[in-house]
C-alpha cells in the first residue's frame, strides 16, 4: 500500500494536529539521535510546541556551548549595527562560507563578539 502525498498545510483539527506534532516530533528527535551516533556528528536539536513547551536533544556534552556563544555573537553584531546605523544582513551570519569557516569557531566567535562588545562602550 502507497501513501498519498502529504499536503503542506495547517491541520484545522486541533486533536489531529497535537497528535501529528507528537509523532512528527519524537520522529525528529530519533532522526537527530541517528544521525549523531552513526556520523558521529555534534547535534542540537530545539523544538517549541505550539503551547510554548520546549523539547531539546543535544548529542554532545558541549554543543550548547556552541549555540549560546553563536548567539551571543548574533547579538552583538545586531546591537553594533544598530548603534551606528550600519544596515545588517543575518543571513551571512546563519549560512557560512566554507572559507570562513575556522576549526575552533567556538573561540573565533567568542573573540570576535568581545572585540563587538568593546566597540560599544
Amino acid at each position: 500500500m502507497v501513501r498519498g502525498k502529504t499536503q503542506m498545510r495547517r491541520i484545522e483539527n486541533p486533536t489531529s494536529r497535537q497528535v501529528t506534532f507528537c509523532k512528527r516530533r519524537n520522529g525528529l528527535l530519533k532522526k537527530a539521535f541517528e544521525l549523531s551516533v552513526l556520523c558521529d556528528a555534534e547535534v542540537a536539536l530545539i523544538i517549541f510546541s505550539p503551547r510554548g513547551k520546549l523539547y531539546d536533544f543535544a548529542s554532545g556534552r558541549y554543543v550548547w556551548v556552541y549555540i549560546y556563544t553563536y548567539i551571543f555573537f548574533v547579538v552583538c553584531v545586531v546591537l553594533i549595527c544598530r548603534k551606528y546605523g550600519i544596515s545588517h544582513d543575518l543571513t551571512i551570519l546563519f549560512y557560512p562560507r566554507r572559507s570562513t569557516a575556522h576549526k575552533g569557531s567556538l573561540y573565533y566567535f567568542h573573540y570576535i563578539s568581545l572585540q563587538l562588545l568593546d566597540l560599544l562602550e
